[in-house]
């Protein structure tokens, strides 16, 4: 008994195999060049390449308002050693500036430029120390595993992005 059932067609028609080499614009970009070859401005061809040029132009506008989208700035709860105690911080690392912040109940203690980072080093658990230019070192203790993890991978995108290592 035949299957009734929809099947997938093994060859696509001329219409879907000329339509994927077209670039996909906008209403109004369409309207425009078709106006233009119908006035004799343009030909199919012209009109053609131009549609790719403007394609191609969206296409790098989409991928850098993407890049634009992704967050300069990454705050994590740290506690950082100071004179036999432990005080509780933001750790925010901030790569529109390319600096560092220590903030203590909401007050910027320190700012610190990226170029002046030594090193940044792992510990034990959730302990890692940053190390200075000039200044002293950060002995600091994220609040998991992972949130260390996720400090250090931004440390070093930092200092490669600095072009330091």
């Amino acid at each position: 008994m035949p299957n009734l059932g929809s099947r997938k067609k093994d060859n696509p028609s001329r219409m879907d195999r000329h339509t994927e080499d077209l670039p996909q614009l906008s209403n109004e970009d369409q309207l425009s060049i078709m106006n233009k070859v119908r006035n004799g401005e343009w030909s199919i061809e012209d009109a053609l390449k131009e549609a790719r040029k403007e394609n191609k132009r969206l296409c790098k506008q989409n991928s850098q308002t993407e890049e634009e989208q992704q967050p300069s700035q990454y705050n994590f709860s740290v506690h950082k050693h100071n004179r036999y105690r432990w005080q509780k911080r933001v750790l925010q690392i901030d790569f529109k500036t390319k600096m560092l912040f220590s903030i203590e109940k909401g007050i910027i203690k320190r700012q610190l430029l990226f170029s002046i980072v030594k090193s940044c080093d792992e510990g034990v658990g959730s302990r890692f120390s940053i190390s200075f230019k000039g200044y002293h070192d950060y002995e600091l203790e994220a609040t998991s595993v992972e949130e260390k993890n996720k400090i250090m991978q931004l440390r070093r995108l930092g200092i490669i992005q600095m072009g330091e290592i």
